[in-house]
């Protein structure tokens, strides 16, 4: 209901009471973002859809990560490093990703895990749709239906349920895609129940 204008995403989230509902970010311009934007999950958000007439710089001096933390987001403009529907070195219930349009360099529909030693799991499914998406410019690398671990990132637990990787009416060139998840180190718990 508030259609107020704002710098940056992180002003957005610091203004929300705890009964959103649908949040919807329309960007008219590169955002003031400094740091990863990690949506909430005790702001009532119902779902997020972050839109625009063209894909804007979400982040300050050069694209910063988003992370859905398990909040159904769809994802239709903007421009990001990377982009996660589940936490942020955190577990969450379940994720719920559509991508739709926007650029990022890589993209999981579970966790994104930076730290070591933590639990990121996604007790039920990791759905990540790509819908009516042109995902053809140079700067696409990576898309996981599972989870992304950094490289520095050791003994962690990041096991999912079950992926469900859906691809509709979209032309995608990439370095890779894959149903499960990336890992580069040892000592992880990626277990992946079922992948669809």
């Amino acid at each position: 209901g508030n259609d107020s204008d704002y710098l940056s995403i992180a002003d957005v989230l610091a203004d929300l009471g705890s009964d959103t509902g649908v949040l919807t970010i329309d960007l008219q311009g590169d955002t003031a973002d400094l740091d990863t934007v990690v949506f909430p999950r005790d702001k009532g958000i119902d779902k997020i859809i972050i839109q625009g007439e063209d894909d804007y710089q979400i982040g300050a001096d050069s694209p910063v990560s988003v992370i859905a933390n398990g909040i159904p987001m769809i994802f239709e403009a903007g421009h990001v490093q990377n982009l996660a529907g589940g936490g942020w070195n955190t577990s969450v219930p379940s994720s719920d990703l559509t991508i739709r349009g926007g650029k990022f360099s890589e993209c999981s529909g579970g966790a994104w895990v930076t730290e070591s030693g933590v639990t990121a799991r996604v007790d039920g499914t990791a759905k990540l749709t790509i819908e009516d998406a042109e995902l053809t410019d140079s700067c696409f690398n990576q898309i996981y239906c599972g989870s992304h671990m950094e490289t520095n990132s050791r003994d962690a637990d990041i096991s999912i349920k079950a992926t469900e990787l859906s691809i509709i009416n979209s032309t995608l060139d990439l370095d890779m895609i894959s149903g499960g998840s990336y890992i580069s180190n040892q000592g992880i718990n990626a277990a992946l129940g079922k992948s669809e």
